[in-house]
């Protein structure tokens, strides 16, 4: 299982070595983007990360309503994803399971903020 480096989860790092390139949301569908995920490609890993993570963070705060725990929860998502890319089968848009991952982290804190979910 591939764990990218620590630095990867932060969306403002820049390598000089990788151009920046605006990639559309059709390009991160495409068979080849995907498997460039499953290879461990860091540069895959640093565009998802760039185009994804502020509205990301932006859904997550929306529900918990804290910003920094939003922060916390879109981190813990990256790694779900980093972690499980290889279970991605397609059958669904790739965004579509990358928010899905995400939502289940801010629903999860939301209740445990109110006391509803236990943490043992």
């Amino acid at each position: 299982m591939y764990q990218p480096p620590m630095r990867y989860l932060d969306p403002s790092a820049e390598t000089k070595s990788t151009p920046s390139r605006a990639m559309t949301t059709a390009a991160f569908e495409e068979p080849d983007f995907l498997q460039r995920l499953r290879n461990g490609e860091d540069a895959a890993y640093r565009q998802l990360i760039r185009r994804y993570h502020t509205s990301l963070v932006n859904v997550a705060s929306a529900i918990i309503g804290s910003r920094a725990q939003a922060e916390e929860v879109v981190q813990d998502t990256w790694l779900a994803v980093f972690a499980n890319i290889h279970k991605f089968e397609g059958r669904s848009r790739f965004v579509s399971w990358l928010f899905a991952i995400a939502l289940r982290g801010p629903q999860r804190g939301a209740a445990l903020s109110r006391g509803r979910w236990s943490t043992a």
